[in-house]
């Protein structure tokens, strides 16, 4: 009796972590978020990966992770890059050296876009995503002639702190802010892994051009980035 108990359980416990499987493996699939470096055996020559390689690296980190096996696999900062290039078609990730000199890496298309920066607002516009900012700081709300849709979008804060809560509310997959204020402690350290804090300050002339082609780059506006720096 006690026999059959135990295999009941076990039965259970079996079945509860190959259904925390299957639901892990379809958020890593279908909305490739989970996934720096990229195992070497899962990229091909042409910075591209396939489904199969896909579905075996995640199988071997949720076995050895969930299951545990004693099988080679990639931690899930490793995956992260895999289904990047498989779920984008290689053009994600993408990096860029921010105005502190830090890198930073997006791994999905900026669609949620909170600006504290009043300049990175105007070179946003000025490559025109704006459609994309779906909230601001008060500063940037109170110039109404000069950010007639913008201005209108949800405040946030100021640009010197963040409400954490406000910017989670508005599902917002990245904040912009400048270089080098306020300190992390105000913005990046309110706000979970989820959310990309962006530092640059576009407003310097000395390296605006070179900051407008990083944002472009970011935004997927190359084009648009590239028509301006020629203009500028």
């Amino acid at each position: 009796m006690k026999q059959a108990e135990r295999l009941r359980r076990k039965k259970i416990v079996v079945a509860r972590e190959l259904r925390k499987v299957a639901c892990l493996l379809t958020v890593f699939v279908l909305t490739a978020v989970v996934l720096t470096s990229i195992p070497a055996t899962a990229v091909n020559n042409d910075n591209t990966v396939s489904k199969t390689e896909v579905v075996d690296a995640i199988m071997a980190h949720m076995k050895a992770t969930y299951m545990g096996e004693d099988v080679q696999h990639p931690d899930k900062e490793e995956l992260r890059r895999v289904a990047c290039l498989y779920y984008y078609h290689g053009r994600y990730p993408r990096t860029i050296e921010s105005a502190t000199g830090d890198p930073v890496t997006i791994y999905q298309p900026l669609e949620k876009i909170v600006v504290l920066n009043a300049g990175v607002a105007e070179a946003i516009r000025a490559l025109g995503a704006k459609d994309r900012i779906v909230g601001v700081s008060d500063l940037i709300a109170k110039q109404t002639v000069f950010f007639p849709e913008i201005s209108t979008k949800e405040i946030v804060g100021g640009w010197r702190e963040i409400d954490p809560e406000l910017v989670l509310h508005l599902e917002a997959d990245s904040v912009f802010a400048y270089g080098n204020w306020p300190g992390p402690e105000y913005i990046e350290d309110k706000l979970p892994d989820s959310v990309t804090v962006i530092r640059m300050d576009i407003y310097k002339p000395e390296t605006l051009r070179a900051e407008m082609v990083k944002l472009g780059y970011l935004l997927d506006e190359e084009d648009n980035a590239s028509e301006y720096v020629a203009w500028h």
